[in-house]
């Protein structure tokens, strides 16, 4: 049952970033600074998330975490370090 939430964590993380994502390309090209940073706030916050996820899978033998999920669409983006590289500049 963990394991289940933990999975369906890890799917609306990756959804919410890749919107946010989205959100933060219109918001820098219409120059809406101020909306820009609370959608940067919010990432950072999914970030935390689905890495709190990908822990609480590796700490169930599932090694690869979030991205043992990978037979659903919406992680399996081919980023076995998802979206980690991106939390750096969050």
């Amino acid at each position: 049952m963990w394991q289940n939430a933990l999975e369906v964590g890890c799917i609306i993380e990756v959804a919410d970033i890749n919107d946010l994502d989205t959100y933060i390309a219109q918001a820098e090209a219409s120059s809406a600074t101020d909306v820009l940073e609370i959608f940067k706030w919010l990432r950072h916050g999914s970030y935390k998330h689905y890495w709190a996820f990908d822990n609480g899978l590796k700490e169930m033998n599932r090694e690869e975490g979030c991205c043992s999920i990978g037979e659903l669409e919406e992680v399996n983006d081919g980023h076995l370090a998802y979206p980690k590289t991106k939390m750096m500049t969050a």
